[in-house]
């Protein structure tokens, strides 16, 4: 909030930086090492489907 130059912080608005922080964190921990296992483990599948579906 402004007030004639002056920055107030409210608890609010700080609550919701953590939260944004949070989030963010959370967002890149999915991206940069969830995700890729998953599509790791997705590709190793279906290479072993195709490995046994051609014998």
């Amino acid at each position: 909030m402004f007030t004639d130059g002056i920055i107030i912080e409210s608890p609010i608005s700080q609550a919701s930086i953590d939260e944004e922080r949070r989030c963010i964190t959370l967002l890149i921990i999915f991206v940069h090492i969830i995700a890729p296992v998953i599509s790791g483990c997705a590709v190793a599948y279906y290479t072993y489907w195709l490995s046994k579906r051609n014998k």
